[in-house]
């Protein structure tokens, strides 16, 4: 049974070269096995599936460990000969398919959305109570909720811009709503000594700062 795989990546070869160069350092061994193990099965390994741009196309020669008896067999039952080619075939197709494949979306738990959506609403409801009897309140306050209500759906987009749904529940999870929403109407009503007291890193608070010196110029 063999233990190793010998590649030659040829100058031809620049999109497997491409292929290598895009995955995590040290996972071609273990990638290639998954490919051969699911070719063994008839089925399609989920693997990278990107390419980075190579500028040196000179041959590469790299040994593969075959670390599976069931991938041993496999790789022995290749026409003798005809090995490295084979395999440089297999990686190509699981490639392909991995790039025709429909990609899984990262869903948002209907709970954690709903419990979020809820937080937002009683911050909109808790800030809005603050300005009672202030000057052309109704009119800020509706300028406040569209543009909050923009905000808080593309920050839960952002959240979930990540393969990773594990990670992604843990971003939005933490997502600082009451900073949001605090912000927004300090920055309406002109508290700014308010805002000082938040804590806000100093290049946001510049930025804030900013808006609301363009806000001035325009009233």
């Amino acid at each position: 049974m063999p233990n190793t795989i010998h590649l030659i990546i040829k100058t031809e070869d620049a999109d497997l070269r491409g292929w290598m160069a895009s995955l995590p350092r040290r996972t071609l061994n273990k990638t290639v096995n998954e490919i051969l193990l699911a070719e063994s099965k008839s089925e399609i390994a989920a693997i990278p599936f990107e390419f980075s741009s190579i500028e040196n196309s000179k041959p590469l020669s790299c040994v593969i460990r075959v670390t599976d008896e069931k991938v041993a067999r496999f790789v022995n039952n290749l026409l003798k000969g005809e090995v490295m080619e084979s395999v440089k075939k297999i990686i190509r197709k699981h490639i392909r398919k991995n790039k025709e494949m429909p990609q899984n979306e990262v869903g948002i738990p209907a709970e954690l959305l709903a419990a979020k959506i809820e937080e937002f609403r009683q911050l909109l409801v808790a800030n809005a109570d603050l300005y009672v009897g202030e000057h052309d309140k109704n009119r800020k306050i509706k300028s406040i909720y569209i543009k909050l209500i923009n905000e808080f759906f593309n920050n839960i987009l952002d959240c979930y811009r990540w393969d990773d749904e594990e990670k992604c529940d843990c971003i939005f999870q933490n997502f600082e709503i009451e900073k949001l929403v605090g912000i927004e109407f300090l920055l309406m009503f002109d508290e700014i000594f308010k805002l000082l007291q938040l804590g806000i890193p100093d290049e946001e608070f510049e930025t804030i700062l900013t808006q609301m010196r363009e806000k001035e110029k325009k009233t």
